[in-house]
């Protein structure tokens, strides 16, 4: 796959959205052709090319992240699972409120052609966890939320679940600080951060003390 073939034909489709003021996702070029490396040319060589590669993508909302896990897993004859309840959080709640988000996921991958490749379950993402056998993925990508109790329900639930040497990534680690957001709200307390802004930040490594953050900064990853 090339990843800035796949940037250029998202952005085609998905521009309608964004010019009604839909939040489609935040991450960038560089992060997804992180991402790909960090999948297909790290995790997939090192492992041996395990065949049908098993990716569940927690919190694909309007399916931006679906359809790059798509051709992933079309490239190496996998399958993805993506999970939303499509209710949004925190900046997204509005948009659900106004558009059926669901309606749009289902465009999105329609239009991609990857419908063969992936699949979706509407629905709490810890709860939907109990849906999989333990060891049973390659990669988990989380984009639920920032809040740390959250994520580390999400972390808690979902690690069992990789196989062993599997990949647990997500984005936005330390995104709000990097834009200084902490000044604004210097006073205050040390849990209204973990509560809004940099729980990933905390919950993550709390779960595995090897977990790294890419070049760009805002991808987390490690292995189980």
């Amino acid at each position: 796959m090339d990843v800035n073939t796949f940037w250029g034909k998202q952005n085609s489709f998905l521009t309608d959205y964004q010019n009604l003021s839909i939040p489609v996702g935040t991450m960038t070029l560089i992060e997804f052709n992180e991402l790909y490396a960090m999948i297909v040319q790290n995790y997939y060589l090192t492992n041996h090319k395990r065949a049908k590669i098993q990716i569940a993508d927690l919190g694909c909302w309007t399916g931006r992240t679906t359809c790059f896990f798509g051709e992933i897993a079309k490239e190496l004859d996998g399958r993805v699972t993506s999970i939303d309840d499509f209710s949004g959080r925190d900046s997204l709640c509005g948009a659900a409120f106004l558009f059926n988000i669901q309606n749009i996921w289902n465009r999105n991958i329609s239009l991609s052609g990857l419908e063969q490749y992936v699949s979706l379950k509407v629905g709490d993402v810890c709860n939907i966890a109990e849906l999989f056998k333990d060891d049973s993925l390659d990669v988990v990508f989380i984009d639920v939320s920032r809040k740390y109790g959250e994520m580390k329900q999400t972390l808690d639930a979902w690690h069992p679940k990789l196989k062993h040497r599997g990949l647990m990534c997500g984005c936005d680690a330390d995104v709000l600080l990097n834009y200084n957001f902490k000044s604004k709200f210097k006073d205050k307390p040390q849990d209204y951060f973990l509560n809004h802004f940099v729980g990933i930040d905390v919950a993550v490594p709390e779960k595995n003390a090897s977990a790294k953050r890419t070049h760009s900064g805002s991808i987390w990853y490690y292995t189980k």
